[in-house]
């Protein structure tokens, strides 16, 4: 059970870099575009914060997970028809992992031991903190290119099977980037109108299928709000031994959007997800619940 534990806890991190890069809707028939103008800086915190509830022999068991992410976007280039060479740089993480038997926390500010649990997740992300991504981002929120920091694919093949397991490899992380942005319609949006999109995120063991739809919802000012309701379905990676089951299911967000400016402000969503996970022939039932806010940073308006 020590596998399947420690599988979990890898996927976990993984969705951790999955940053809520979204955007909100419109009044009555606006086009939602994102805006560049070379030098801008916007920096963004995200939490993400996972409960999972289990029964390990019996007894009831609860494991919280709380991520903590300061990045800032900045604007290298802008082209004639508005697409963006963009960098993504970490500034801060911090992960704290609070179990039944364990109460562990790292933080890139701090220089502290790494609990052994956290250590290859710790050179991960020291490895990640400071390395810019490099992105090719069109107004629609369409990305055309990725690349990942060299330092930090150096740091994933380093860390052997465990940093496998925690983030895969070059090729998955530019997916799981480029598949956690939202992009918009080509044509205008009114309020009250939804447009779907089909997410595929992979993870070491499966492959999460989302299928979203958005809303468009009132606007606040000058700001747009998205509504988003999702479903999820989890498709087994051939050959793992480890196999899940949505057994229940409520996916829900609200995204707010400066259409004006061309930038998200704030973002949030609510996952809630009951699961059957059978590894050996054992089955385990869990419930995970999370919830992922991201937030423009008050120094973080364009520059």
């Amino acid at each position: 059970m020590q596998t399947v534990g420690r599988r979990r806890f890898g996927q976990f991190i993984l969705a951790g870099l999955t940053l809520l890069n979204v955007a909100g809707p419109a009044r009555s028939d606006t086009t939602l575009r994102w805006k560049f103008t070379p030098g801008q800086k916007r920096t963004y915190v995200l939490t993400k914060k996972t409960a999972v509830k289990m029964e390990v022999m019996g007894r009831p068991t609860e494991t919280n997970l709380t991520q903590t992410v300061d990045f800032t976007w900045e604007i290298k280039g802008v082209d004639s028809d508005g697409n963006a060479d963009i960098t993504q740089t970490i500034h801060h993480f911090k992960l704290q992992l609070v179990g039944p038997t364990d109460n562990l926390e790292f933080d890139t500010n701090k220089p502290q031991d790494v609990p052994l649990l956290l250590e290859p997740v710790g050179k991960l992300f020291k490895s990640m903190t400071g390395a810019p991504f490099t992105l090719k981002f069109t107004p629609r929120g369409e990305i055309r290119e990725i690349a990942v920091p060299a330092q930090f694919v150096d740091a994933i093949k380093n860390a052997g099977p465990t940093g496998a397991e925690i983030a895969g490899d070059e090729e998955l992380l530019k997916n799981m980037t480029i598949q956690s942005i939202v992009v918009f319609p080509k044509g205008a949006v009114v309020q009250g109108k939804s447009w779907s999109a089909v997410k595929t995120v992979p993870q070491p063991d499966f492959t999460m299928v989302m299928d979203t739809t958005y809303t468009i919802e009132s606007a606040t000012g000058p700001i747009e709000n998205i509504a988003l309701d999702a479903k999820v379905k989890i498709e087994p990676t051939p050959g793992s031994p480890v196999h899940m089951t949505v057994k229940s299911q409520d996916v829900k967000g609200l995204y707010r959007f400066d259409n004006a400016a061309g930038y998200p402000i704030a973002s949030k969503l609510v996952e809630k997800l009951g699961m059957v996970t059978t590894f050996n022939g054992q089955e385990i039932a869990h419930d995970e619940e999370t919830t992922i806010t991201m937030e423009l940073k008050a120094d973080g308006a364009a520059k």
